[in-house]
Formats: structure tokens, sequence, C-alpha cells
């Protein structure tokens, strides 16, 4: 019992003494304080939105194509040199195809984006979010070769400008094709 007594009292006097002990002396930063000037993610950051126009076709290996145009638009904020943003493709226009078929069209594609400032050029690349209606595919190809594809913007002034064009294997002998051309304007 009495050593009961004198832990507890051990840690009464160093409570005592804890509390009274300055834990980050003159030339120690805490980590806990409150920046009395504005933070990085305080400050004000670059914001760009655009939009693009892209044109995609299916060619297949049997033959025939499957052909989609899109209107795209997006919204990218800038952060210590990163990009972050996200977008919405929306079909313009029925899919038009060299045969007939029942697939469902997808008509409304979100997405994410990513990517880098680079001071005199954004580079951008981009994830699929979801698509409208539920099921859907893109019988053009624009939504296959989405994660391949890679924007680069060049900046002037105001203004952030670059087109992009990109093939690649469908994995069935034919081929996805996408070609678009963007335009983003920076906000104040």
């Amino acid at each position: 019992m009495i050593w009961l007594v004198v832990l507890a009292a051990c840690a009464g006097i160093g409570a005592f003494i804890a509390s009274r002990t300055d834990p980050f002396p003159p030339g120690v930063e805490d980590p806990g304080a409150r920046l009395t000037g504005p933070s990085p993610s305080e400050t004000p950051s670059a914001s760009w939105i655009g939009q693009g126009r892209v044109r995609s076709i299916h060619r297949l290996f049997v033959g025939g194509s499957c052909r989609t145009n899109w209107r795209v638009r997006l919204s990218v904020e800038a952060t210590d040199g990163g990009l972050q943003g996200s977008g919405v493709a929306t079909l313009r226009g029925p899919a038009r195809c060299d045969f007939p078929t029942a697939q469902l069209q997808m008509r409304r594609l979100r997405f994410g984006l990513v990517g880098g400032d680079l001071g005199s050029s954004l580079r951008l690349r981009f994830s699929e979010l979801s698509r409208r209606p539920a099921g859907s595919i893109d019988l053009g190809g624009l939504a296959p070769l989405l994660a391949r594809i890679r924007l680069e913007l060049d900046i002037e002034g105001d203004r952030a400008t670059g087109s992009l064009e990109r093939t690649a294997p469908d994995g069935d002998q034919g081929e996805h094709s996408a070609r678009g051309r963007f335009t983003l304007t920076r906000q104040t």
C-alpha cells in the first residue's frame, strides 16, 4: 500500500513539473501551433475551366467502324505545381456505325483528372468516374482510350490550348482512335 502512495505522489509531482515547463524552448517550432500568416492550403490557387470537342472512332478488325462526337467540359485546380480536377463528356448526336447494333451507347462520361503545371504548359491525365446510362458502352472508343490520353495544353496569357490525338489497339485486332481540341481559361 505504501508503494501505491509513493507512485501516486511521484506521478502528481511529475504532472505538476510538466505543466510548468515549455516543451518547445526558443528555436524549436511547436508542430501544433497555428500559423499567423496564410498557410499553403489557404493561399489562392490558379483554377482553369474550359471545354473541348473530341471525335472518336472504333475500327473493327472484321470491317466497319463506329464513330462518336463528344463535347467535353472540365475544371482544373492548380496548387503547388500539381493539378486536380474533373469533367464530363457529353455525346453530341447518335453513334454512327457501319452496321446495325443493339448495344446501349454511353451518353455521358464523368472523369477525374490529375497532372502538372509546368509553367508554360499544363499536362493532364484522365480516369473514368462514371457513365450514363448504367451498363452502357462507348461504341466510338473514347471511354476505352480515356486512361491512355495525355493532354498537353500550351499556356499563353490566361488561355491554355492544346489538341490530342491517340490511337491504341482494342485488344481484338481493331483499334480505338480519338482526336480533339481543348481551350481552358484561367479564372481569377
